[in-house]
């Protein structure tokens, strides 16, 4: 990570929800929007999943629902779908909105067995407020789904070396202790956000949670990059103890905390010039509403019902796409170029980007979006 630039921000102060501080934020939204890296760590959750399903054949199930966090993890279990299609038949997927106030983007029906997965954790609590979700939608009759152990992390943000067979074998033992002795800076995070156990060999966690009586909970992370973990209250950048002037300002994210609320840099740009439409018109009164309307504080005459147009239209949506790549050829360098989109940050763009990239551009593609 260390090694690639605009994707870490090291040495800094960052506000990870209400509960926590951290020294280095990593830029997950860049990181999985970029086809470069989404597809590879797709091919390792595809992976990891075949070789689960291979060794716990009864917990398949006759579907299976992969259920991403963000509408940034639409790129990583798409291709995660489209992958693991040949061991299960009966497959989807859709994404969690917000964890605070919890939805489907894209409002598909979950099926008997769901996998959660998360491209990037600190503390895991973000899998456990979507399960918390799951919970409410199954007392409410919407599903009846068993959510499959472990839940999966792509990227763990960890207090120290939590890759380090010796700092990990002194974390299990201060987590058995008693909470009456004195906190060890190096492990104590842990114990506050209800870590149990580490195992270091197959990297997955144990966390104690208050749901149902099932107990402690599985998470399965993959990657782990070390940084250092503050609470509010002790946080050593927000108060040094031994001089004032080391205060760093804490820098806030949005909710999904993988965005910073600042911009980095502006990007360059060339005006295309050229312009093609479809003369014919496909819109109808299932995908479009007429008269005064208000959504998010703005107010329309006219409004296309983003994901209504494109579930009805999907198949003209992909022959458009590929006519459109013929106009692309006299693009000559293009397709060993880095190519970067701008797309507004809404979650009915989502599909219509990857949609670009899967029939049209088919390259290493860079997304920056922008609200």
């Amino acid at each position: 990570m260390n090694s690639v630039t605009g994707y870490k921000i090291s040495n800094s102060h960052f506000k990870l929800g209400s509960k926590a501080h951290i020294k280095d934020f990593i830029y997950a939204k860049r990181l999985f929007q970029n086809s470069f890296f989404a597809h590879r760590f797709s091919f390792i959750v595809a992976k990891y999943l075949k070789e689960y399903f291979a060794i716990n054949p009864l917990k398949r199930g006759e579907s299976l629902t992969l259920l991403g966090y963000g509408e940034y993890s639409q790129m990583l279990i798409n291709r995660v779908e489209r992958m693991m299609q040949v061991t299960i038949k009966n497959i989807n997927h859709d994404m969690v909105r917000d964890v605070e106030h919890p939805d489907l983007i894209k409002g598909e029906k979950l099926n008997d067995k769901v996998i959660i997965i998360v491209p990037i954790s600190t503390t895991f609590s973000t899998s456990i407020k979507v399960e918390n979700m799951i919970e409410k939608m199954r007392k409410e009759n919407k599903c009846n789904s068993e959510i499959l152990q472990p839940y999966i992390n792509l990227i763990l943000v960890s207090h120290n070396e939590i890759d380090n067979a010796e700092y990990v074998e002194g974390l299990n033992a201060y987590l058995k202790t008693d909470d009456s002795i004195i906190p060890d800076k190096k492990f104590h995070p842990y114990k506050l956000f209800n870590w149990t156990e580490v195992d270091f060999i197959n990297k997955i966690v144990t966390i104690k949670t208050n749901l149902s009586s099932e107990g402690n909970k599985k998470q399965k992370y993959f990657i782990s990059i070390p940084s250092v973990w503050d609470l509010p209250e002790s946080c050593q950048f927000c108060i040094p103890h031994d001089n004032l002037l080391k205060e760093k300002p804490l820098l806030e994210t949005d909710k999904a905390s993988v965005t910073p609320d600042l911009l980095l840099e502006l990007p360059q740009s060339f005006k295309n010039n050229t312009y093609s439409a479809n003369k014919e018109i496909i819109l109808n009164e299932n995908s479009v509403l007429s008269g005064h309307l208000e959504y998010l504080g703005n107010h329309y005459l006219h409004y296309i019902k983003p994901l209504e147009f494109y579930r009805e239209y999907e198949t003209e949506i992909i022959k458009w796409a590929k006519e459109r790549k013929n106009d692309l050829k006299k693009w000559k360098k293009l397709y060993q170029s880095k190519v970067l989109l701008i797309s507004p940050s809404q979650q009915s763009n989502t599909y219509f980007v990857e949609l670009i990239n899967r029939y049209v551009l088919k390259i290493l593609l860079l997304l920056f979006t922008m609200r």
